[in-house]
């Protein structure tokens, strides 16, 4: 607890613990703990507290704090402001929470999010990811960049889109696209783990065989698929 008007502050046996510390050591003033905080977070950690007292804004805050190991960890402050009766600001309360486990867990997440995306990015077919709802949440760079209106990819088909409506709506321009849509649908339901369908596409003044191929995927603990276009003119050539 900070006593706005005397300038002194409390910190109870929890909140020493968490920080590895023993109470006296966190001293009796605010300005005892920020000598805590990291400096570069004291700044942020100043503005938190100023918006919440002179705006109300909620004040919830992620700074690194040096521990009783004199360690840096990353904690989470939040608290309120208690008011008098004209509305003033006489006390805060605040709780602290170590994550620094949680962010280490995030940036393992980022790491592992970002190397598939980067080996998504080196292949040379088109692949899409479609969540539970049948909305595309990832797509390669093959996928990004085809050339051809005609095809089933390319960036008509982007996140946040369902994929068998958008395929359903290309009947026009892609005489495949209500097959491929109705594979994927099937899919996504369950009542097939995997569909294949054949298509043509014009690029580049040549006629390309662009094969689709949809495969059931874990997403996010739910059902969802994984759907490859993959060029196999070469092939088809070989065999005409």
């Amino acid at each position: 607890d900070w006593n706005l008007l005397a300038g002194t502050a409390w910190f109870g046996p929890n909140f020493a613990t968490v920080l590895g510390l023993d109470e006296k050591a966190l001293g009796a003033t605010f300005a005892s703990f920020r000598e805590r905080v990291h400096p570069e977070d004291r700044t942020l950690l100043l503005q938190a507290i100023r918006l919440h007292v002179e705006q109300c804004r909620p004040f919830d805050v992620e700074v690194r704090i040096r521990t009783g190991g004199e360690h840096w960890r990353a904690f989470r402050l939040r608290g309120s402001a208690v008011r008098d009766g004209a509305g003033r600001p006489v006390q805060m309360s605040g709780r602290l929470e170590d994550i620094e486990d949680r962010r280490h867990a995030e940036q393992r997440v980022r790491r592992a999010e970002d190397f598939l995306r980067r080996t998504l990015d080196g292949l040379t077919a088109a692949v899409g990811v479609l969540n539970a709802a049948g909305e595309i949440v990832e797509i390669n760079r093959a996928w990004r960049e085809y050339g051809s209106d005609r095809a089933l990819i390319g960036l008509r088909y982007g996140f946040g889109e369902r994929y068998a409506r958008l395929c359903r709506a290309a009947a026009e321009r892609c005489p495949a696209g209500p097959a491929a849509a109705d594979g994927v649908e099937q899919v996504l339901r369950g009542e097939r783990d995997a569909f294949s369908l054949a298509n043509a596409a014009p690029l580049d003044g040549r006629e390309r065989r662009p094969q689709l191929g949809v495969q059931a995927f874990d997403v996010d603990g739910a059902r969802g698929v994984i759907v490859v276009h993959d060029d196999v003119t070469a092939l088809h050539e070989a065999e005409a």
